[in-house]
Parts: C-alpha cells; structure tokens; sequence
C-alpha cells in the first residue's frame, strides 16, 4: 500500500501494468519494480492528498513521511 497511498484507482493502475509485464516478461521482482510508480509519482500524489485534506479540514495536522530519495531501488512488501 506504500506505493500506491491507498488509492484504490492508483492500485489498479499499477495492478493492470503488472499484469501487462508478467505476460510479456513473466513474474519477478524486477516485473513488479517496474510496474510500481515511480517515487516522484509517489511525492507527488501524497502531496496532491496533504493539500485536498487541508482543503477540506483546515488545520489538519498529519506526520507522514514522504518516500526517501537516498536509494534507486524501491521496496517490496
């Protein structure tokens, strides 16, 4: 859910590109790395999600950690 900030339309898209690259390449790690969004995609919807909540709730106050940058790779859970 990390990757895809619990939006379940997001979660589909990635679900629907992971299922395009097994067929094409079959299933591995690296399929489904690549079929994740990219940390930028990420930043940028977890952004997007801060902004329409303080819309919405002025004042809100959230501790969410945006996704550190330090390594190429992402993670799999």
């Amino acid at each position: 859910m990390e990757n895809t900030l619990g939006c379940i339309g997001t979660l589909r898209t990635v679900l629907v590109r992971l299922s395009l690259q097994v067929k094409k390449h079959g299933w591995s790690e690296d399929t489904l790395r690549a079929a994740l969004l990219a940390e930028a995609q990420v930043t940028q919807i977890l952004h997007e999600i801060v902004d329409g909540e303080e819309r919405i709730a002025p004042g809100i106050q959230r501790s969410l950690a945006l996704p550190s940058t330090k390594s190429s790779k992402r993670r799999v859970a």
